[in-house]
């Protein structure tokens, strides 16, 4: 999610000060102002065109490795830095370490599909709730988390609504894999042992090649928007 929604300026985060992102400065016009531009764009296609590449490519290529551990976490390293902005590159990877993890229990992209969706579809009407409420509805009711480390108040409300999060997904994975009947595979993501076969393999070289084309192909046209935006 991008660093000016909600009323947070991009200057909030650190990371922003030291590596300005194309995003930020393209003002989160690359898609245009309509809402269902942006909830197509920044929702729906993402979920299933990053869940086809870097899961159901890249990741089930790791796995066949055995190394589940290992391909949880270098997956969502890469889905991190695909992002292209050191800002989200955090979030990103916390993000594509839940996402794997939906993969192995369930052997099935369709929950990170749904997930990734969710994830991403809250920006677009989060910005159209606070375009029709403002911004301290956003933050007050639906997004306490979205006040930052303003000032101690709102700190303390964001922490509690990480830890709480954190806790809510730790219990939901656990019950997956109980369901799926993984719970070995759940243990192995987090202990590690499995195998110790190479990681590289030709469909991760495949999914590697997409990605990067993908990132370069963004990075040119956010470029070319750039150039065309009032200095």
């Amino acid at each position: 999610m991008h660093g000016d929604a909600f009323g947070i300026t991009p200057d909030f985060f650190l990371t922003n000060l030291l590596f300005p992102s194309f995003f930020e400065a393209s003002g989160g016009q690359m898609l245009g102002g309509t809402f269902w531009v942006s909830f197509i764009g920044v929702g729906l296609i993402p979920a299933f065109f990053e869940e086809f590449v870097v899961r159901g490519g890249m990741l089930n290529s790791y796995i066949r490795t055995g190394r589940l551990r290992a391909s949880v976490l270098l997956t969502a390293l890469l889905f991190g830095l695909q992002h292209m902005n050191p800002t989200q590159l955090f979030y990103a990877f916390v993000t594509g370490v839940i996402l794997a993890l939906l993969f192995v229990l369930t052997d099935s992209i369709w929950p990170g599909i749904l997930f990734h969706f969710l994830n991403n579809g809250m920006l677009p009407v989060a910005n159209l709730l606070e375009e029709r409420y403002g911004t301290a509805f956003v933050q007050n009711y639906l997004f306490p988390f979205s006040r930052g480390l303003s000032d101690p108040k709102s700190s303390l409300v964001t922490v509690l609504s990480a830890v709480i999060g954190l806790v809510i997904t730790v219990l939901c994975l656990r019950a997956i894999a109980r369901c799926e009947g993984s719970d070995e595979k759940l243990r192995l993501c987090v202990r590690g042992g499995g195998g110790t076969a190479k990681l590289v393999t030709p469909a991760l070289i495949i999914a590697l090649v997409v990605m990067v084309l993908m990132t370069g192909a963004t990075t040119c046209a956010l470029i070319a928007r750039l150039s065309t935006m009032p200095a």
